[in-house]
């Protein structure tokens, strides 16, 4: 029988480790901007003009769902470079501010 004095003896033991979740799908998100993009209307009627039979919920549910993919694909093809260009607008920005705060009277950095 092994004792409390002998197990305290050794060194503690830490085993981590790494739990890969596989990631699914991400939830659809609506995003504004997409409503005032030229082909959003079409997208919309066509989306909404396949025919469902079932209740009026069930019917309004696989609408949105037949909506998905296409608005997804929209969003992705014409919306997915925002973070880029608002990153290179703050870099703009501030090379803007740092040149009219080292020139505050030079007329020509004032827009």
């Amino acid at each position: 029988m092994v004792g409390f004095e002998s197990i305290s003896d050794h060194a503690s033991l830490v085993v981590t480790t790494e739990v890969l979740v596989p990631r699914g799908n991400s939830p659809f998100k609506f995003n504004n901007a997409i409503v005032d993009h030229p082909n959003f209307l079409s997208i919309v009627s066509d989306g909404w003009s396949h025919q469902v039979s079932g209740c009026f919920m069930f019917k309004v549910c696989k609408r949105l769902k037949t909506l998905k993919a296409p608005l997804k694909l929209l969003f992705k093809q014409e919306f997915s470079h925002i973070a880029n260009w608002m990153e290179q607008d703050e870099v703009e920005y501030n090379r803007q501010l740092n040149s009219l705060q080292k020139n505050p009277l030079d007329s020509s950095l004032l827009m």
